[in-house]
């Protein structure tokens, strides 16, 4: 048994209808996809702006952490050397 034999057309191609462009879906189509676009373009330039704002915040943050760390050291390391602590 064949592959044409095994499933017969349900309908024959020839009969089909050919359709026509219909402008005003198409139009309206192109509408929907470029508002989509436009959507999508505003969260990626949005994400972009807190990304940046966060890292505006972040690194002093993280600096003045790291330098309060450092400093806490500093003075504890000094405190000890002068038999003032421990």
């Amino acid at each position: 048994m064949s592959m044409p034999d095994a499933f017969p057309p349900l309908v024959d191609v020839e009969s089909l209808t050919a359709l026509a462009p219909d402008a005003r879906r198409s139009a309206t189509t192109r509408a929907m996809c470029r508002r989509r676009l436009a959507r999508q373009r505003h969260r990626r330039d949005s994400n972009a702006v807190r990304k940046a704002r966060a890292i505006r915040i972040l690194t002093p943050v993280i600096v003045g952490a790291c330098g309060l760390l450092y400093a806490a050291a500093f003075l504890l390391t000094t405190l000890q050397l002068e038999d003032l602590l421990f």
